[in-house]
């Protein structure tokens, strides 16, 4: 069809308007059909037409930009807060973090101590953790990072009078223990604390209430030891043979026998001289006391072959009751323990230790049942048997000499190639000739270690070296030894 201007316009196409229909009629006349339809679209996505036929594509998207952009919100409008959502998250974590430290420390004072701790460390990490950021995002984290040290250094600052609080708390409420170990935290030290060692004594004072006298006894030893020109020392040495008493009679009742021999021990050791000892002489008299208490904790170290347990618990028994029938026990029961202990030790191969345990019971126990076997057990000898031999092992040093076993020897000095140091020798020694063929024969030489010697034509003995040591060491057991090592070297004495 063609329009007013003449121009020709496809059929079902709408009709562009030209610039005077899209902008104002003239007064009087009546707009066209066309410019309603114009009229009812929005304003804002009416494009502007430039005055020519057709405009160019770049600005027309250009046009559609601005006005698809002035039809959104502001997208400040949405950003506002999301700037501190990260710094602010990060803060209320690590206030939680920060409490929840503190909740698990056992007294005020050290809950303080470590929020204060906890927050400056929370704090420093903002700092760290955004060094090269832009300022803009740094400066809302150093906020934050900033809140957390104040509040650490504020709890730095407040920690010594929470501690304070924490002690006057603790004593109204009887918790020694927090009451202790605040005041170490305040530096309060042996030796000279007298607050810290009133402390520890009140701490025994009430665990003795409890029945808890392991602990009442440790910590009045602890005062008595750290403390000891203090008048607290003084007192704690009064407390504690009451406490050994009452810890050794509990351990006892329960059949603690070991806990309770050690308690009765320090008690009549250490504190013979109070009234507490005196009640436990007391005691035992009645059938029921220290003497049983240690009896059967020697026994039982006896069955676990501790002998050296067992050997002094007997002579405290033959101490703390002498002229008595304890000692007298004690004594047959001592002189068992010596004589097993030298059977294990000879057991174990350890024939000169075993060897002077035997002698003990020889010389101390003499009258026992013990010392009958232990002179029994050293009568008993075996044969040693050997050549004295020239280093080539077929010519004899010399016929017709004297050789010697001697159970203790010691070096006195260094050896050099062609010259010997000096030793000792002494213990029992046992003697024995050789023929013309340099044989001899030891008989009844008891388990143990020997040093073998021979006697030259100027009556010297001498034996034979590995540089400093003795090479002629001779380990006699239960069964004949016989010596079949040529006994001169190059290096002998």
């Amino acid at each position: 069809m063609v329009d007013e201007s003449g121009r020709l316009t496809p059929v079902g196409q709408p009709e562009r308007l030209n610039d005077q229909s899209t902008t104002s009629a003239e007064p009087g006349h009546h707009r066209t059909p066309t410019m309603k339809r114009a009229e009812r679209e929005p304003p804002t996505m009416a494009l502007p037409q430039p005055a020519d036929e057709k405009a160019p594509p770049e600005e027309i998207a250009g046009a559609l930009s601005d006005r698809v952009t002035a039809r959104m919100p502001p997208l400040d409008k949405h950003r506002t807060t999301r700037p501190w959502r990260g710094p602010r998250r990060y803060l209320l974590a690590a206030i939680f973090v920060v409490g929840l430290t503190a909740l698990v420390e056992p007294d005020l004072g050290a809950a303080i101590t470590t929020l204060g701790g906890v927050a400056l460390g929370l704090g420093t990490i903002p700092w760290l953790a955004t060094r090269g950021q832009p300022w803009p995002v740094r400066s809302r984290w150093a906020v934050v990072g900033t809140l957390l040290m104040v509040l650490g250094v504020t709890g730095f600052a407040g920690s010594m009078p929470a501690y304070r609080l924490s002690i006057r708390l603790a004593r109204v409420s009887g918790g020694n223990a927090i009451v202790v170990a605040g005041l170490r935290h305040l530096g309060e030290t042996p030796p000279y604390s007298q607050e810290l060692a009133s402390a520890y004594v009140q701490w025994a004072q009430q665990e003795t209430r409890q029945g808890n006298y392991a602990a009442a006894v440790d910590h009045l030893d602890y005062v008595e030891t750290a403390f000891p020109t203090l008048p607290q020392a003084e007192l704690a040495r009064e407390q504690l043979p009451d406490t050994l008493l009452a810890w050794a009679k509990v351990a006892q009742a329960r059949g603690d026998t070991i806990r309770a021999g050690e308690e009765y021990l320090l008690l009549l050791t250490r504190y013979n001289a109070f009234p507490a000892a005196a009640l436990a002489y007391a005691q035992d008299a009645a059938g029921s006391g220290p003497s049983s208490a240690l009896f059967g904790w020697a026994a039982l170290a006896h069955a676990a072959h501790d002998y050296s347990t067992s050997d002094m618990i007997y002579n405290q028994l033959l101490q703390l009751f002498p002229q008595s029938d304890i000692a007298l026990r004690a004594f047959d029961l001592a002189a068992t323990n010596q004589f097993d202990w030298a059977q294990a030790l000879n057991a174990a191969g350890l024939f000169d230790i075993a060897a002077q345990h035997y002698l003990i019971v020889l010389d101390t126990y003499s009258d026992t049942i013990a010392a009958t076997e232990a002179r029994i057990a050293l009568s008993h000898g075996v044969s040693v048997v050997g050549y004295l031999l020239q280093s080539n092992g077929v010519s004899p040093v010399m016929a017709m000499t004297t050789v010697r076993l001697s159970s203790q020897y010691s070096v006195l000095g260094t050896t050099t190639v062609g010259a010997m140091g000096t030793y000792t020798v002494g213990g029992n020694q046992f003697l024995a000739d050789t023929n013309a063929n340099g044989a001899f024969v030891f008989t009844d030489v008891p388990p143990g270690v020997y040093l073998f010697e021979w006697r030259d034509t100027q009556g010297v003995y001498h034996t034979r070296f590995t540089g400093s040591v003795p090479a002629l060491v001779v380990t006699v057991r239960t069964t004949p030894v016989f010596i079949n090592t040529p006994i001169i070297s190059d290096q002998s004495a």
